[in-house]
């Protein structure tokens, strides 16, 4: 296992680069080049030590880490906060495969943060002409808006990306602009709930589609949701279920064209 460790170092040290996995489907695996590399160079900070420090040919630095599936390899976690940090697991390697494995293969290893990256997530999209805003998660949990609001889901669940350990969610501008509109603390305050609703059944109707716009809807907000069944974000649990003709794992967005969507008081 040291022999593998040490022959790993080696291998990078000398051909200067290393095959990089995909950053969240975001950015597509690829090599990087390395101008310099540092084989168990000591980082500034104290008990912070990356098995290797590289300078990219572009003037970017990585931190690269080895790790073994059973050994812990380092006792002091790496402070890898606004930095680009790659762990590589040496696991399933032998001394004839590793090299392999490092110039060309993007399993076994995933970025535990890369700030280059994230910091261009906006403008990668704008590229392909899909507008996006990066927003930290824990102000999307209280907000009203945060099951339509998605603005990119991976496999139909919604894409949650880490970064210097705040996890964030990648939301559509043009709604966020649109209800900050309306509330500049959009973010930041629980939505606010309705306190009354007229006893006719018409002007309720029309209260309800002036405070909740059908478009901004969902089945979180409906007082039928059955909240303490809800462990994921991206399925509702409603509670009459077989009279609405709505399945019981109930998709969100079934409450834009519910007709017995009536909201939480």
């Amino acid at each position: 296992m040291v022999t593998l460790y040490k022959l790993a170092e080696h291998i990078i040290s000398s051909r200067k680069r290393i095959h990089a996995p995909s950053y969240y489907g975001i950015f597509k695996e690829a090599d990087i080049v390395f101008s310099d590399v540092k084989v168990d160079g000591c980082y500034d900070r104290e008990d912070k030590q990356p098995d290797i420090i590289a300078t990219s040919t572009d003037g970017k630095q990585y931190l690269i880490e080895f790790t073994f599936a059973y050994k812990v390899q380092h006792k002091n976690v790496i402070d890898y906060k606004n930095l680009n940090c790659l762990e590589i697991d040496l696991s399933n390697q032998t001394f004839e495969t590793v090299e392999n494995f490092l110039l060309n293969s993007a399993e076994d290893r995933k970025w535990l943060n890369n700030e280059t990256f994230f910091r261009s997530i906006e403008s990668a999209y704008s590229e392909r002409g899909k507008e996006v805003r990066v927003t930290d998660e824990s102000k999307c949990i209280v907000c009203s808006h945060r099951y339509n609001c998605v603005a990119v889901k991976q496999n139909g669940r919604i894409m949650s990306i880490s970064n210097s350990g705040t996890i964030y969610r990648l939301c559509k501008p043009e709604l966020l602009n649109r209800v900050q509109a309306k509330s500049p603390n959009h973010h930041y305050v629980m939505p606010t709930r309705i306190n009354a609703l007229p006893a006719n059944p018409q002007l309720q109707k029309e209260v309800v589609e002036q405070l909740i716009p059908p478009e901004e809807r969902t089945c979180f907000m409906c007082k039928s949701n059955l909240d303490w069944m809800c462990r994921d974000s991206n399925i509702a649990h409603c509670g009459p279920y077989p009279s609405m003709g709505v399945p019981k794992n109930t998709p969100p967005d079934t409450a834009k064209t519910c007709k017995g969507f009536k909201p939480k008081q």
